[in-house]
């Protein structure tokens, strides 16, 4: 009887499992889903989005609204259309759902900000693009330029030389200049920033964590860009930062990973294909077959790398009693591709933005900080992994004088016996003595803030009066140093003789001078020897100072019984710039360690903007619009006679969206505006020289004079 039983236990387990394993196809069994998408008004949304929730199952609705998916029955549609709410919804074995999707309030509305106010993006005349970064995941971006790649037509960032700290070039609309800067306008929370570079860091988007961002637009037609004047003809950037919210406090908190791998390698030839290639053109016993070896060296992977890198964001946001706030704090570590660069980057920011009196008076206070670690690495070194013979070694088998790098030593390789004196300078150099040889490394410290208080009297509410200060103030220390007696140094040496004479006072005096001017040495000089192969560090500091008066009043009134809208600023603006800092080359390493070979160099520029501008905005029936906008500049950079600039602007617009004759492709259309606009914008940024206007004189190094027949021992 136990016999029995187990087996029809058995049995029954079986017919069990066999009945579970059927039943699973009929669990993951499809179905197909029918049904239409329309508005609140009950217009069919013709292209309306139908996705299968985490698949990438999806279809459009036609012209009628109507869709058909087939998805399982468990599944998740997502139904999105562009200007409106999208609406996740669960099948549960239904074929048939009909989805009727909502307004965007907040996306039709969206306010963008244009300089020295707000408008409607529905309402902007000129060339406007608003960027959300929650929208493009600023938690993947290392850099607020990288929020930019992409995003807006028009706008082109090019990294320069794959550098970690995020270096690269922005230009809007193409360059405007051939020999001014073509970089743009960049405008933190109302601080028109230096458009300089700034010594040892990138441009000044590199002192905002894309995760404190809340906003940039981007002006890019001269009628949008008009109201900066003289600073708008590569267009701008206004970026504005998040601020406290109403409530209990809300913390966040980002952890990022990344992994940095070079994507491609130059296709270049192997040690054997370049061995075939010199013996077959040239011949075996030729100088140009000597200089082979028997190593097979791919030099790019020997520069390049696959890095980690990762950042953090912390911020606390809420309200305490009646100031709302918010606190940010960021740490960035980026490795990059290149052997030995990196860049750490801490940031800190702090917003106060409380209201008084009923609204009437509002305070947004701003501080930022940031402190960044930056390192380089010689640029030629990219050339040289391609250009370098790849079959030779790193390093050479029997040394030499290079740091036993494997180098070019007159026409052959350099071997044991090789001197500094034979190197050849036309050659490329070892590229990874370029990488571990050379050390380059900034410390920046940069701030900015600004207080801008907004306030409106009781009787006259739509006038308010606006007062911005602010400043923007770095620090930074560059340090570029090359080993003693690496390639580079050996190549570079000769150019700086060091050389040994009789003082004023009878003494000795030694100095090291350029080659070009041992013309000049008084005749009791004479060199007592060149010190090559010596390394040298080359030291840069430098102080940037920017500050920022704006006054402006702002008059914003609706008028029901003629269907119209009035939008007027009128204001002042005052900024000055100062950059100053000093630099010196001095030896590191050897019997002359910490001989400076060059006099410290100081310098200061200083540079002052003054301005006044206005804006009109007007509108009839919120469908035609017409902006004017005017700025009249004055810039230290130009002479008395030629120092004021007017920079008008005039821009039309037609909502053409909102005619009655439009209806129908309303559901298609989430917008639809003609603009045509004129301006005329400047450019006052000349680089680092202050004052083009006024002739400069230098002593020349002798390249060009005639013969000098004086001898030197």
């Amino acid at each position: 009887m136990k016999n029995i039983c187990f087996q029809m236990n058995r049995k029954a387990w079986i017919v069990a499992l066999m009945v579970l394993c059927l039943s699973f196809p009929a669990l993951a069994q499809k179905i197909t889903v029918t049904g239409t998408v329309t508005d609140k008004t009950g217009e069919p949304l013709i292209g309306a989005s139908v996705l299968a929730k985490g698949t990438q199952q999806g279809t459009a609705t036609d012209f009628d609204g109507n869709y058909t998916i087939s998805v399982e029955s468990n599944a998740i549609l997502v139904f999105s259309y562009v200007g409106y709410d999208s609406q996740d919804i669960a099948v549960n074995g239904r074929t048939s759902i009909n989805v009727v999707l909502q307004e965007n309030s907040v996306m039709l509305n969206e306010v963008v900000a244009i300089g020295y106010g707000t408008v409607k993006k529905s309402d902007a005349t000129g060339a406007v693009s608003a960027i959300k970064p929650s929208e493009v995941q600023a938690g993947l971006s290392t850099s607020a330029q990288d929020l930019l790649v992409g995003r807006s037509p028009g706008v082109v960032v090019t990294t320069a030389g794959g550098q970690p700290e995020g270096k690269a070039n922005i230009q809007i609309r193409g360059g405007a200049s051939l020999s001014a800067s073509n970089e743009p306008l960049i405008v933190i929370d109302g601080v028109p920033m230096d458009t300089r570079e700034l010594k040892g860091s990138s441009n000044p988007l590199s002192l905002v964590n894309p995760e404190s961002i809340e906003s940039m637009t981007i002006l890019k037609d001269a009628s949008a860009t008009a109201i900066f004047g003289s600073r708008a003809s590569n267009g701008v950037i206004i970026i504005t930062t998040k601020k406290g919210t109403s409530g209990a406090p809300t913390v966040n908190f980002s952890a990022n990973m990344y992994i940095n791998t070079p994507r491609n390698y130059m296709d270049m030839m192997n040690a054997d294909q370049f061995r075939n290639f010199i013996i077959s053109n040239y011949g075996e016993g030729t100088s140009q077959a000597k200089a082979l070896g028997n190593a097979n060296t791919d030099w790019q992977k020997q520069v390049l790398r696959t890095t980690v890198s990762s950042d953090y964001s912390l911020s606390v946001g809420g309200t305490y009693g009646v100031l709302p706030y918010r606190v940010s704090v960021s740490y960035t570590n980026n490795n990059g591709i290149v052997n030995t660069t990196k860049m750490d980057r801490a940031t800190f920011g702090l917003n106060l933005s409380p209201k008084f009196f009923n609204g009437l008076l509002s305070v947004n206070a701003n501080l930022r900080g940031a402190y960044i670690n930056n390192r380089f690495y010689d640029e030629s070194a990219l050339g040289s992994a391609v250009s370098f013979n790849p079959t030779l070694p790193v390093y050479a088998p029997d040394g030499n004088i290079f740091l036993n790098y494997t180098t070019y030593s007159g026409t052959g390789v350099a071997g044991p016996e090789s001197t500094g004196s034979s190197i050849n300078t036309l050659k490329a150099l070892n590229p990874v003595s370029l990488i571990k040889e050379y050390d380059s490394q900034s410390k920046v410290y940069q701030s900015i803030g600004n207080l801008q208080i907004d306030g409106a009297l009781p009787w006259l509410k739509e006038l308010h009066a606006n007062l911005n200060l602010g400043y923007d103030v770095s620090r930074s220390n560059v340090d570029n140093i090359n080993n003693a007696y690496s390639p580079a140094s050996w190549k570079n040496g000769s150019d700086l003789p060091y050389v040994k004479g009789i003082g004023a006072d009878g003494g000795e005096v030694d100095m090291l001078i350029p080659t070009g001017q041992l013309a000049n040495l008084p005749k009791d000089y004479f060199i007592k020897s060149t010190r090559d192969g010596q390394g040298r560090t080359f030291h840069e500091h430098q102080v940037r100072v920017n500050l920022l008066l704006d006054f402006y009043l702002n008059y914003k009134k609706e008028f029901d019984a003629i269907s119209s809208s009035l939008d007027v600023t009128a204001g002042y603006s005052w900024q000055k710039f100062r950059s100053q800092g000093n630099s010196y080359t001095r030896i590191n390493t050897g019997d002359y360690a910490g001989f400076q070979a060059y006099p410290t160099s100081y310098y200061r520029n200083d540079l002052a903007l003054v301005s006044f501008f206005g804006r009109l905005n007007y509108g009839f029936k919120d469908k035609y619009l017409l902006t004017v906008t005017v700025r009249r500049d004055g810039t230290s950079r130009f002479s008395p006679d030629h120092r004021w600039g007017t920079f008008p602007s005039v821009a039309l617009a037609w909502r053409l969206i909102d005619e009655n004759f439009m209806a129908s492709l309303r559901p298609v259309l989430s917008d639809l505006k003609l603009r045509v606009g004129y301006g005329i914008t400047g450019q006052q940024d000349l680089g680092d020289d202050f004052f083009p206007y006024l002739p400069v004189y230098i002593i020349g190094n002798n390249g060009n004079r005639e013969p000098n027949t004086t001898s030197y021992s």
